[in-house]
């Protein structure tokens, strides 16, 4: 009796310790993680928004690839929804929905865990120079539950702070991966060296609908001055955009790059071209709807703290005598940078 006696002192006063020290610890754990990352806000935020990228950066889905997971209502959004079932203890089963979602602003995750109660995380964007800042925050009520306040201090929220800090780096690097997008397409920006060489071209001063006329001309007078000379093009046709107006005059080089230097003639000119750093997009289809890549460019730019080193090109890869679909133009957009 005296040794159960004891055990049973003993066991109160660890119960007694664990209450004393609970009441003095936090009741409530609080997790708070940021990372910035060098891409535009839409990209960043979709990494979140869609929940099937979260199989690509989520530390929970890393610590049981094999969980069964479901998903259930928008792909997006209010109302995205995901259920997993896991064998692993550290994983287990339960629900995720995305709530109070603001675009490229702000997302809530509700989550309630089979036998394990119910949280709720927040991720917010904002523009960090030329990046986007990912807050990350958990925050857990504990009451007054004196083993929970202590289970919270001393391990919680070091656990859940690595798996935070794990999740946003690997968010980072799928977000700044990832393809631009911008009405409604995407685009696989593409740094790229530029060679030195030179140009034939034909220079003007032309109105939005004179664009086709215009490289009407420039083309085939390149062409034929090429062969005139024997010179050996190394591209596609291509235009550097000088000064783009929409409801004005556009500047405008239009002809063939050439190996060589060479003297032209007439209303054709030979301009060198400057080697250097550049970026590239990739754009397929009919050429008015090029817009869209400059405007993928721009925003990438804008995310990497690129600044542009000279006007824009656009090489018009595709023959169109040779290829009728309209859609299987490619036209690469390509911007020297710095």
């Amino acid at each position: 009796m005296k040794i159960l006696k004891r055990v049973g002192l003993v066991l109160l006063g660890i119960i007694l310790l664990i209450v004393v020290v609970g009441l003095f610890m936090p009741g409530k754990t609080v997790i708070e993680k940021s990372i910035v990352v060098n891409a535009p806000v839409e990209n960043v935020f979709d990494q979140v928004n869609t929940l099937t990228n979260w199989k690509k950066w989520s530390p929970w889905y890393k610590m049981d690839t094999t969980a069964n997971i479901t998903y259930s209502g928008p792909a997006s959004g209010n109302g995205a929804s995901y259920s997993w079932e896991s064998k692993s203890s550290d994983v287990g089963s339960g629900t995720l929905t995305l709530s109070d979602v603001k675009p490229n602003e702000h997302i809530t995750e509700n989550m309630v865990f089979k036998d394990r109660g119910e949280g709720q995380a927040t991720m917010d964007f904002a523009k960090d120079g030329n990046g986007v800042k990912v807050i990350w925050k958990m925050e857990m009520d504990h009451g007054f539950n004196p083993l929970m306040r202590i289970m919270g201090a001393l391990f919680i929220k070091g656990a859940l702070g690595k798996q935070f800090e794990d999740g946003l780096r690997d968010m980072k690097k799928f977000a700044e991966s990832a393809p631009v997008k911008t009405e409604g397409r995407s685009f696989k920006i593409q740094q790229i060296e530029l060679q030195p060489g030179y140009a034939v071209v034909m220079s003007g001063k032309i109105k939005g609908d004179e664009f086709g006329s215009f490289f009407g001309k420039a083309f085939p007078a390149s062409d034929a001055f090429i062969k005139s000379n024997n010179l050996n093009p190394t591209g596609a046709p291509f235009a550097i955009i000088y000064k783009y107006v929409p409801d004005g005059l556009s500047e405008v080089d239009a002809g063939i790059p050439i190996a060589t230097n060479a003297k032209a003639t007439g209303n054709l000119k030979v301009i060198e071209l400057k080697g250097g750093q550049a970026v590239k997009a990739d754009y397929y289809g009919p050429y008015e709807g090029t817009g869209a890549a400059h405007e993928a460019i721009d925003k990438w730019m804008k995310a990497n703290g690129k600044i542009e080193a000279g006007a824009p090109w656009e090489v018009y890869v595709t023959d169109p005598k040779a290829e009728k679909d309209t859609m299987k133009w490619l036209t690469e957009v390509i911007y020297p940078v710095k």
